[in-house]
């Protein structure tokens, strides 16, 4: 009879072992997985953060180039030949010292007068455009153009 109560305690004490590891291992498990969580929750927040820093930084700094570039002399002084061509190769110099994609040159009244990117179409009207109306009423700003299924920066 010894023997069986004796392996009946055991039984009972492993059960009970058991039961108390498991429920350590939900609990530590259960802290570890709410740290991991709060922690890759602030890493992500501060990489947010960061990447809208810097684009804010290259808009500003695109801003500030475009802004440069419209008050050239030589476009002011081709734009106001009002000749295509002549605007359409400074254009296309300035194309290539700011390395941009596209690279439209738009008159006074909201017609283009030069676009680089495909200098056969100009003479269009964008003035009906937000972002180039605000432009011409003399607003300096940059925001986010789509062409052909991609989105650049415009400024």
């Amino acid at each position: 009879m010894f023997s069986r109560l004796s392996h009946k305690i055991y039984a009972y004490f492993v059960l009970l072992n058991l039961v108390i590891n498991v429920f350590v291992l939900v609990v530590v498990n259960s802290m570890i997985e709410r740290h991991t969580d709060s922690t890759f929750q602030r890493r992500f927040d501060e990489t947010v953060l960061l990447l809208e820093q810097q684009l804010k930084s290259q808009a500003d700094a695109l801003t500030a180039q475009g802004l440069v570039l419209s008050r050239a002399p030589r476009l002011l002084a081709a734009v106001s030949t009002e000749d295509h061509e002549t605007i359409l190769d400074i254009a296309q110099i300035f194309r290539e010292q700011v390395k941009s994609n596209l690279f439209t040159v738009i008159g006074k009244s909201g017609k283009v007068m030069a676009r680089v990117h495909e200098h056969l179409f100009w003479g269009d009207d964008l003035s009906y455009d937000a972002q180039i109306s605000r432009a011409l009423a003399g607003e300096i700003g940059s925001g986010l153009l789509s062409y052909n299924g991609e989105i650049y920066q415009a400024v």
